[in-house]
């Protein structure tokens, strides 16, 4: 399941997580990085992009899956 969404909120990225999702992309994401991650659900890969990741690994550590093991491949 790929998640396409306005918000990078952590909490939100790990209920989608634990729900299921194994992309996590922001609308405003260029459309390479939607192509990416199309190519991702494809293949049986998960992953967040980079700068998205990046913000959610600077926010610290979570309660929820993020802290429990990594999402990108």
């Amino acid at each position: 399941m790929l998640v396409l969404t306005t918000s990078d909120d952590r909490a939100l990225v790990e209920r989608c997580v634990d729900a299921g999702a194994t992309a996590f992309l922001l609308k405003d994401a260029h459309p390479e990085d939607l192509a990416r991650a199309i190519r991702w659900l494809v293949e049986g890969r998960r992953g967040i992009p980079g700068d998205l990741a990046q913000t959610l690994f600077d926010a610290g550590p979570g309660t929820g899956t993020l802290g429990a093991e990594p999402h990108a491949t």
